[in-house]
């Protein structure tokens, strides 16, 4: 990803890939050495600030930064509240996020990188390209065509370049197992987040619900919830609380591959988990929640209800959820979990065994500790 997108003379360089094929990492690295080339300003921009946080601004970060010391030599300053890095030769990085096309008629720039584009309008696009001088880079996931499809790629002045995790020789062996088990448990995940194919992922089954910035200091029914994993299955914790009757926030606490019992525990000392607290886990792990109980957590297996899955399903879409921006597992696998469609295009009442994991823990406090309503109530659904 890095070689194509740093040697293309393109000035458009569109990234179509699957989820880890190292679309983001590898754009920021050849924006890094085109800032320290010469003096030059480059805009990164998302949908909103969440979504930058979690994904443009946190793999500039935490990966880029802290992975490669060498890089903050060149780096003079960072302004947390504009989000905006100064490079000791004048060159600026910032992150941004625009509301509209009006918005989007301020500055200019040398480079623009529109990072998950599905999110950011047309219009914003054509005033951002309008006022960037050299070059343009996008990235996305393809679950639908959009304008990149009917502008971009037809333009003779972009190329290409298509991508999935194979391209990636970071992508840890146990995303890479995960990936491709897909193959056999659905074919638009697998087109779309496996191989980078544009397609139509269907039936998401939550569309109820939002990111917010934090978990408020005050909740009622506060607990956890956890999933254990085995084999290609990361282990999940979400802490989970709620605000008047019907809005639940929820907190991505822990998120893993290949934990073991002293894993876990070490991992939730590190969180400063509260013990008094009570964690819901997966009923079907009754050694690990035994070993846990020894150690000294709150922990019980979770009743998963009449229907189980389902029955929790149909809990939690009676509800309003509100999911701290650092969850980034989280938010992911809400935008990708979704019911079966078999071959003839017919919807069963059945998801997918895939990206439910830190769901599955939510579900397993909300059997516990929350009750399901009647469908002629009405709640507010958030995109």
């Amino acid at each position: 990803m890095f070689e194509w997108n740093y040697l293309s003379k393109a000035r458009i360089k569109n990234n179509q890939g699957g989820t880890s094929s190292g679309k983001t990492y590898g754009i920021l690295q050849v924006i890094f050495l085109r800032l320290i080339e010469k003096p030059r300003t480059a805009t990164v921009i998302g949908q909103d600030i969440p979504n930058l946080k979690k994904g443009a601004l946190r793999d500039f970060q935490d990966r880029l930064l802290l992975n490669c010391p060498w890089m903050n030599a060149y780096i003079k300053s960072f302004n947390s509240t504009e989000r905006k890095y100064t490079f000791i030769n004048g060159s600026i990085l910032e992150f941004v996020s625009f509301k509209d096309a009006q918005d989007a008629h301020s500055g200019k720039r040398d480079i623009a990188f529109f990072n998950e584009a599905p999110g950011i309008s047309y219009a914003i696009y054509t005033q951002v390209a309008l006022r960037t001088s050299e070059e343009i880079f996008i990235d996305y996931n393809p679950s639908s065509e959009f304008w990149v499809h009917d502008n971009i790629i037809p333009d003779p002045n972009a190329v290409t370049f298509y991508s999935n995790f194979t391209h990636n020789s970071y992508c840890s062996p146990a995303i890479r197992e995960y990936l491709f088990d897909l193959k056999d448990k659905d074919q638009e995940l697998w087109d779309v987040y496996g191989l980078g194919k544009t397609g139509s992922v269907s039936e998401i089954i939550y569309k109820n619900w939002k990111v917010v910035e934090s978990m408020p200091e005050k909740l009622n029914k506060r607990g956890y919830g956890m999933d254990f994993g085995y084999g290609t299955a990361p282990t999940a914790l979400v802490d989970c609380g709620l605000q008047n009757e019907r809005d639940l926030y929820v907190d991505e606490l822990m998120y893993g591959w290949k934990f073991k019992l002293d894993k876990i525990d070490s991992t939730l000392k590190s969180i400063n988990l509260n013990k008094h607290q009570k964690i819901y886990a997966d009923s079907a792990s009754p050694f690990m929640i035994g070993e846990l109980e020894d150690r000294g957590y709150n922990i019980i297996g979770a009743d998963k209800g009449p229907g189980s899955v389902n029955y929790g399903i149909e809990i939690l879409q009676d509800y309003n959820i509100f999911v701290t921006e650092r969850s980034h597992n989280l938010i992911n696998e809400l935008k990708r979990y979704k019911r079966k469609v078999d071959k003839n295009g017919v919807t069963q009442n059945e998801p997918v065994k895939a990206f439910d994991h830190l769901l599955d823990a939510l579900r397993y406090y909300a059997v516990m500790n929350l009750k399901k309503y009647k469908k002629t109530k009405q709640v507010t659904y958030y995109n």
